[in-house]
């Protein structure tokens, strides 16, 4: 497994604990019960290897609640030929193609939905030096029971620790000022350090 709660594996059918560290062996990310005020809701596994995980969070601070859900998924694999400029390139191109389908995601879920934003983001730590992909959008939807005006945050960061995508979409009302809350929760949550955590298996 490369997913564990504390010393234990974990599966889809073994939730974690209300008290447990979810740690995706992967990447070396840790996932604590609160991060930055937020506060640790659920953990889904897309597969068995527990390499493909999602992990939301929520601040339910009155007046200005704010959910995140970061995703930690294996990255497109990419043969590493020729110069090291053309490995770049197509490590590019896989990321672009694999933020557009998420972006895709979005706009069939919400056909309404108003892009503000879509461009590059400066990564939020010092241990991965790569750009991410941005992108914004307001779209009418339910939130915590109402239906409501929101606006929804996708960063993605990808090859990181060189096998792994990760993600960080957020979700608010438009008149919450989100983006300190965000900035500080991609902050506060312990970013592996490069050439920790494990190599994807060739079989996934």
């Amino acid at each position: 497994f490369l997913v564990s709660l504390a010393s234990q594996p974990a599966t889809a059918a073994d939730p974690p604990r209300d008290n447990s560290i979810i740690v995706h062996n992967g990447t070396g990310f840790h996932f604590p019960t609160s991060v930055a005020g937020f506060t640790r809701n659920s953990l889904q596994l897309f597969n068995n290897a527990g390499t493909n995980i999602d992990v939301s969070y929520t601040s339910l601070t009155a007046g200005s609640p704010v959910a995140v859900t970061v995703y930690v998924m294996p990255a497109p694999p990419i043969e590493l030929r020729g110069s090291y400029a053309a490995s770049e390139a197509a490590q590019a191109k896989a990321c672009d193609e694999r933020f557009a389908a998420m972006d895709k995601r979005i706009t069939s879920a919400h056909p309404g939905a108003r892009q503000l934003v879509s461009g590059s983001i400066k990564s939020p730590t010092t241990l991965f030096t790569g750009t991410g992909r941005q992108v914004i959008y307001d779209y009418e939807d339910m939130f915590y029971g109402q239906k409501q005006m929101l606006r929804s945050e996708t960063d993605l960061y990808c090859y990181v620790n060189g096998d792994w995508l990760v993600a960080f979409r957020s979700t608010s009302p438009v008149a919450v000022d989100y983006a300190p809350k965000l900035t500080a929760f991609m902050q506060g949550l312990a970013w592996p350090a490069p050439g920790s955590g494990k190599s994807l298996p060739a079989s996934n």
